[in-house]
């Protein structure tokens, strides 16, 4: 192919070719023919495109997409404020990690550049964090590609890192009663407070920010029922509300709190005066001598209670506002706890006596 060369005591590919009257020479960093030849005609087109050339067109940093794709998550309808804002902070990660990116011309972010910063970046970050950290980095690098600065984005090849499920490491139901009352008697100002939110997120199975904003207008004593409305404005992280029946320790909880009320509550005050309760539980579940407890296991408690208790999946789903089916419960919460399931494990015999 015209503008390719091998060098031939190592196979890697160069190219080789003239624009505007003068000679390129880069190496391709790759020793495979057929790539070789996409990316020499990559550089063929960044130095000599037919509409815009290197030598008429005007520098695009990566702080000029930058701006451009923040403006785009910033006004985009279809994302959570949520969102936005984990996806602000790998802009910071990603920004951090690579000196001088902001003022590094895109056109010239190689792979090899890409490949660099994967490399220090995912032995720092966990899996989850350095996936979308360069989904970030590929969103910028398109804004350029679409602004007709170059045709293929260098980050595009890296490889994204296998996300490892951890086993569920949860309290049996005895010690996490232990768990809620170790809360209670913590002895500080709102010990007892803080054991309300505990105890609501493990029997409704609502997410930390669900709960914050469930109010009393939300409870229906009557039919027995919870419903979940999320953020005013955008629902749950599904962009929904669910509505749920109380399970029997959601009832006697809430029947509790609202006797404890001077007055009767209004439909708009919130459910749980305090909501956030992560240093409560950090010591309680050192007291109680059990794994450390965050906000979101106390939903994976709810999920393998129901679970155990033989509610069937794809209603644990419902209740939890999922929407596929039941999926994410049989991959994430059909594990029992240690020693539970022991007695029906017993039960399996393949025909012989027992």
């Amino acid at each position: 192919m015209p503008g390719l060369r091998v060098y031939k005591p190592t196979g890697q590919y160069y190219a080789y070719f003239k624009a505007n009257g003068k000679p390129v020479s880069k190496r391709l960093e790759t020793t495979v023919r057929s790539i070789a030849v996409q990316r020499v005609r990559d550089q063929k087109a960044l130095h000599r495109g037919s509409q815009q050339t290197a030598a008429t067109k005007k520098i695009l940093t990566f702080g000029d997409a930058l701006a451009e794709y923040r403006h785009i998550v910033e006004t985009a309808v279809d994302k959570k404020g949520s969102s936005k804002d984990y996806r602000e902070q790998t802009i910071v990660a990603l920004i951090r990690s690579w000196p001088g990116l902001l003022e590094t011309d895109t056109r010239k972010i190689t792979e090899h550049d890409c490949r660099e910063w994967s490399k220090s970046f995912s032995a720092a970050y966990s899996a989850s964090r350095y996936n979308n950290t360069l989904g970030t980095l590929r969103g910028v690098l398109q804004i350029a590609i679409d602004q007709g600065y170059f045709t293929r984005n260098a980050a595009m090849n890296m490889p994204k890192m296998r996300i490892v499920d951890k086993p569920l490491t949860l309290p049996a139901s005895d010690k996490f009663q232990e768990f809620v009352r170790a809360i209670r008697s913590g002895g500080g100002r709102f010990s007892d407070e803080a054991a309300d939110p505990a105890e609501f997120l493990s029997y409704s199975g609502c997410r930390k920010e669900e709960a914050a904003r469930a109010t009393w207008g939300h409870v229906n004593f009557g039919k027995n029922e919870l419903t979940i409305l999320g953020d005013p404005v955008t629902g749950t992280k599904n962009w929904s509300y669910r509505t749920i029946p109380m399970v029997a320790p959601l009832r006697k909880l809430l029947l509790r709190m609202k006797a404890k009320l001077l007055e009767s509550p209004k439909a708009a005050e919130p459910i749980c005066r305090v909501r956030e309760c992560q240093k409560s539980m950090d010591r309680a579940a050192q007291e109680v001598e059990i794994t450390r407890m965050t906000h979101h296991n106390l939903r994976d408690l709810f999920a393998t209670e129901c679970i155990e208790a033989g509610v069937p999946v794809p209603t644990v789903a419902l209740w939890l506002g999922h929407r596929d089916g039941g999926a994410l419960c049989m991959k994430k919460y059909v594990t029992p706890r240690i020693g539970a399931g022991h007695d029906a494990a017993a039960r399996v015999s393949f025909g012989q006596e027992k």
